[in-house]
């Protein structure tokens, strides 16, 4: 019976140990200059998302595991983001329906329209020069512009998303 209890607390602390090894990996999925999309598949509401950058692993508030990012649109920095609502960027296919920002950075002016892609050029599959990426654009017309086709780099395009229900 003792060499019995000896092999179940044995196996205990081996899965236990395994428990924490997955923990670590789950708490470093991201790493610093990572381009994210943030979004909650967990809700049905439509979301508005945009590339940001993750700045670090917050561990200024245990036992919160979130992650620091800074938003692409305003450049402001949101905390305690978990990472379930992290999804590491991936580029617009070709005919996508994007929401362009048309304004510029500085003054913080955004003029967002309907656009759909035409065309990606990658400057780099991970990390922060993704942002760098460029998007071939059709802006579609409104009142204040006619169609036309434009560059934009990553950062200036948005995309609406909706969990499937």
């Amino acid at each position: 019976q003792q060499q019995q209890h000896q092999q179940h607390r044995r196996s205990r602390r081996e899965s236990s140990n395994r428990r924490s090894h997955h923990h670590q990996q789950q708490s470093t999925r991201f790493q610093r200059g990572d381009v994210i999309e943030l979004y909650n598949t967990a809700s049905t509401d439509i979301q508005i998302i945009f590339p940001s950058l993750v700045k670090d692993h917050d561990r200024t508030k245990p036992p919160t595991e979130g992650y620091r990012i800074t938003k692409t649109t305003d450049g402001k920095e949101v905390s305690n983001i978990p990472d379930r609502q992290m999804h590491l960027y991936q580029p617009y296919g070709v005919g996508s329906e994007a929401l362009c920002n048309i304004g510029e950075f500085k003054p913080a002016r955004p003029i967002i329209v309907r656009c759909t892609v035409l065309g990606y050029e990658a400057a780099a599959k991970r990390g922060a020069m993704v942002l760098q990426g460029m998007y071939e654009v059709k802006v579609h017309a409104t009142k204040a512009n006619e169609e036309y086709e434009t560059n934009l780099p990553v950062w200036k395009l948005q995309r609406r998303y909706q969990a499937a229900v």
